[in-house]
Formats: C-alpha cells, structure tokens, sequence
C-alpha cells in the first residue's frame, strides 16, 4: 500500500465521522496533499430520479473536497486550523450521468502567503478554494468558497 493510500483511508475515516452524510453517500478521498485533493462519489448511491447524481449529493462532494484541500495545505504549511466554510457558488453545468470524480484546485501562492501572513499576525484567516467535476475530461460541475480558519487554541 502507498503512503498516500494510507492517508487517504485515515482522511475518509476522518470525513466520515465527523460527518456522517458522507459516509451514506460512500465518498471517498483519493488523493491528499497540498499540491491536490481529489474525491470521488459512486452513481449508484447517489442518483435521482433522472438518472444523474442528485445536486446535495454534488454539492456535498465539491464543498469536501475544497475544504480537505485547506486542511491539506495548512497541514503541508505545519499549521493546525479549525475551517468553517462562510460563502460558496455552486454552478451545476451539465447532468452527471456515472460516478463523480471531483478535483480541487491548488490555492495560488499569493493567496497562501497572505493566508499565512493572517494566521501569523492574528489567529485568523480567510482563503478561497474552488473545485470541480470532470466526467470524460469535461467540466460537469463547479464550486468556489472562501473558508474562514482559526489557528486552534486561539481565541
């Protein structure tokens, strides 16, 4: 088994205790670092009555996934930080019609130096993420948020 492996097991635990929804909708983390989070849903599971993955099932996976990719970047950064997530869009482009694959996209550095910058100087910061759905290399679905972070045992 691959480090990586080993860690993505122990985040999806992770996710799945401390938010029981994922668990009943079998997402699972398959990639962790701070170069990238990529998460992935099963159909089956998760579809409505059209036959496509039903959008809280999305909405769910796109919002995780952005939120693993600050909690793997200020891991990578040796910071421990409580995220919450204060304002997000979703864009539902297209129907996703098999198991969705949800990829995030890494913070520039500019915004991780700033990010930086506010937790050293007061506890707190803010930083955006997005994320996306590809089914055969086409964009089905797109999420953008600015997650609000606390250095933990700061007031």
């Amino acid at each position: 088994m691959l480090k990586n492996d080993k860690i993505c097991k122990k985040i999806t635990r992770y996710i799945y205790k401390e938010i029981p929804q994922l668990r009943f909708q079998r997402i699972k983390v398959l990639q962790y670092s701070g170069q990238g989070v990529t998460t992935c849903i099963p159909w089956k599971l998760n579809k409505n009555v059209h036959k496509t993955i039903y959008a809280g099932s999305l909405s769910s996976q796109l919002i995780i996934t952005s939120w693993l990719q600050v909690k793997a970047s200020c891991d990578a950064l040796g910071f421990k930080v409580s995220i919450v997530l204060q304002n997000c869009s979703i864009n539902y482009l297209k129907p996703v019609k098999e198991s969705s694959m949800a990829y995030s996209k890494v913070p520039s550095k500019d915004d991780l130096n700033s990010l930086i910058k506010d937790l050293k100087d007061s506890g707190r910061g803010r930083i955006k993420v997005s994320s996306f759905t590809k089914e055969q290399g086409i964009i089905q679905d797109s999420f953008e948020g600015i997650f609000y972070l606390r250095l933990k045992n700061s007031k």
